[in-house]
């Protein structure tokens, strides 16, 4: 199954109350305050991607981060 296929089956899921509350909670993935029925699949699919990000997958990337940001003493760099 595709991520927009299982984005729009999480989307699909939710009541209309929450679908609210999501658009109402990411005015900056949706560009500004949206009514839930205007979206687009792809805005759908970054909302699926914000609110369903594993905690695995958070640790991962801030793993593959490490070591990449400068110290603002200059010390180790």
């Amino acid at each position: 199954m595709t991520k927009r296929k299982e984005a729009m089956q999480w989307w699909n899921g939710l009541s209309s109350l929450r679908k609210t509350q999501i658009c109402d909670t990411n005015t900056e993935l949706v560009g500004s305050v949206r009514r839930w029925e205007t979206l687009t699949g792809r805005e759908i699919e970054m909302l699926y991607d914000d609110e369903c990000r594993s905690d695995a997958e958070i640790i991962e990337e801030a793993f593959k981060n490490r070591g990449t940001q400068r110290s603002p003493f200059g010390i180790g760099s």
